[in-house]
């Protein structure tokens, strides 16, 4: 494994055993927080991205972090029921991921992608959050709907 590739997984492992030994004499409940050690995973990779030159890191950062945050927001409240809509913001992080390298690299082809696939993220967030959890009534969310079709056309 050449030394630069071992950066993230170094700097990883180092924080996941320091909080570990840590946990051992501080009274840290693991149960709930497991999570945590995703979205750590994921800041690696995003700082690896950012200060080490390594801007393909920004992809698996944002969807690591992304789905760390959603892990721990379950595990704090339970609502493990959310996923029937919570999936949809998957390709959401993907595309902050997208638009994280465009940042780093100023390739405008990479923002693109980045904002269409943010895009379809939301929307399908609102509907199925709509149709799983009453997150919108129908009538607001047909009417976003509208707003952002009308805003399409206008754009073109």
């Amino acid at each position: 494994m050449k030394q630069s590739n071992s950066l993230p997984t170094g700097l990883f492992l180092i924080i996941i055993g320091l909080f570990f030994f840590i946990a051992q004499f501080v009274d840290i409940p693991i149960d709930n927080h497991w999570p945590l050690i995703i979205i750590i995973g994921g800041l690696v990779f995003l700082a690896t991205a950012t200060f080490g030159s390594k801007p393909d890191l920004t992809i698996p950062g944002t969807l690591l972090t992304g789905l760390g945050s959603l892990l721990y927001y379950q595990s704090l409240t339970g609502n493990w029921a959310s996923w029937s809509y919570a999936w949809t913001l998957i390709p959401g992080f993907v595309g902050l991921g997208h638009l994280w390298h465009a940042r780093l690299t100023t390739d405008p082809d990479q923002k693109k992608v980045g904002q269409r696939i943010i895009l379809r993220s939301f929307i399908l967030f609102l509907i199925f959050g709509t149709l799983f959890n009453g997150l919108l009534s129908p009538l607001v969310l047909l009417g976003l709907l509208l707003i952002l079709a009308g805003i399409r056309l206008l754009w073109r």
